[in-house]
């Protein structure tokens, strides 16, 4: 034998009862909502409007600059490859790839929107 001869004490390996988790919460906890309890929900409510306000300002100013931007000029022909043939735009190209149908592809990287005319058949469909 080895000079190390004591037990090894597993008892912390041991899973502990559901019960004692839950009043070991409740008794960590129990301070807080002491705290909690003590001020009514108004005035708790009421300290968060400095927060409610800094966020809506940040939403205001990022709204504003995306709104304010100047529009994304509308992109030419499709450039030809070096063989001469026209390369399709590559939104297209993206949308093939990920199986959208040819003609929703090509609406949705139109320029224009559509008119009511196409809109309406489609409708009914």
């Amino acid at each position: 034998m080895t000079d190390h001869d004591d037990r090894i004490d597993f008892s912390l390996l041991e899973v502990p009862s559901l019960d004692g988790l839950v009043l070991d919460i409740e008794a960590r906890c129990a301070p807080l909502l002491e705290l909690r309890r003590a001020r009514p929900t108004t005035m708790q409510l009421a300290a968060w409007w400095r927060p409610a306000i800094a966020a809506a300002v940040v939403i205001g100013v990022a709204s504003t600059v995306v709104l304010l931007r100047e529009p994304v000029p509308p992109r030419g022909p499709a450039t030809p490859d070096f063989a001469g043939r026209a390369l399709a735009p590559v939104p297209s190209q993206v949308a093939m790839m990920l199986g959208v149908p040819t003609p929703l592809a090509s609406r949705l990287t139109s320029a224009r929107p559509p008119t009511l005319a196409e809109l309406v058949p489609e409708s009914t469909r």
